[in-house]
């Protein structure tokens, strides 16, 4: 088992985002333009009956849990967007270098039992270490006790002042 902490370069930034797979897209496709859908029939609805929202009920900043009613006008863009939605082709190849080379990293970290940290809160690509959680959790608590002794002697260092003092 390795127990030290070595710097890990990727080469490129930590905060570049990489394309996600098929399934989770299309999920977070469906529920966003769900949403649009929603929020557009609320808005018809009050366009074509203004009167309806003069009263104001209090959600305390949420938003209605309350379905919009249909509105037939919009159904057929409606049907046009998940329409839309589901002709979507979603590309298998990229031809980023830099997109492949995020992947195959993404792969590699999940096949490995060691796992990456970050030692300061600076984002930059040197900064990510692979550790073993044994040697992560001993390195914290031998940190923690080193900040915890430094604090009693501290603390005594003080008080044997306050006491010469007195």
């Amino acid at each position: 088992m390795n127990d030290t902490m070595e710097k890990v370069n990727f080469g490129y930034s930590l905060k570049n985002i990489p394309i996600p797979k098929r399934e989770p897209y299309m999920k977070s496709m469906i529920d966003k333009t769900h949403k649009f859908l929603k929020r557009m029939r609320w808005r018809a609805y009050f366009f074509d009956n203004p009167t309806t929202g003069n009263h104001q009920r209090e959600n305390f900043g949420f938003t209605s849990e309350k379905s919009p009613p249909i509105v037939k006008d919009t159904l057929p863009f409606e049907a046009d967007m998940y329409e839309l939605i589901k002709n979507i082709q979603y590309k298998q190849h990229y031809s980023s270098n830099l997109q492949q080379k995020i992947n195959s990293d993404i792969r590699s970290m999940r096949k490995t039992t060691t796992f990456l940290c970050q030692l300061t809160k600076q984002q930059t690509c040197t900064n990510s270490h692979p550790s073993s959680t044994t040697s992560y959790s001993m390195i914290t608590s031998q940190q923690h006790t080193q900040n915890r002794v430094a604090t009693k002697k501290q603390q005594l260092m003080q008080k044997r002042k306050r006491l010469q003092r007195n």
